[in-house]
């Protein structure tokens, strides 16, 4: 089993063949993207729509501890992309907000 995070906690899980922790950086989709970058694979639309849903979730909407320039910037490049971000902050935290309101 292998693992990729962005919570230093996490860097000790000796169960896994792969653990790759990167503890400064806000959330997983950051880790992927400059991977992606690292290997120049060009990151389409689809892609970064999928970056931008993790990069909303895992900050809770950009306000968690480690939200910094760089997220920003590499949110800036996505939104460069196409990407609606009020759409996707929409869906992913406000409506889901709603729902969470109407069960509990």
């Amino acid at each position: 089993m292998d693992q990729m995070d962005h919570h230093f906690s996490n860097q000790y899980k000796f169960y896994c063949n792969l653990n790759y922790v990167e503890g400064s950086i806000s959330s997983c989709c950051q880790v992927i993207y400059y991977i992606l970058k690292s290997w120049d694979i060009e990151i389409s639309k689809e892609i970064g729509e999928s970056l931008i849903s993790g990069v909303l979730t895992d900050t809770n909407g950009f306000g968690n501890i480690g939200v910094d320039n760089d997220t920003f910037k590499m949110t800036s490049e996505l939104i460069d992309l196409g990407i609606d971000i009020h759409e996707h902050y929409k869906k992913l935290l406000f409506l889901s907000w709603i729902i969470w309101l109407e069960v509990h």
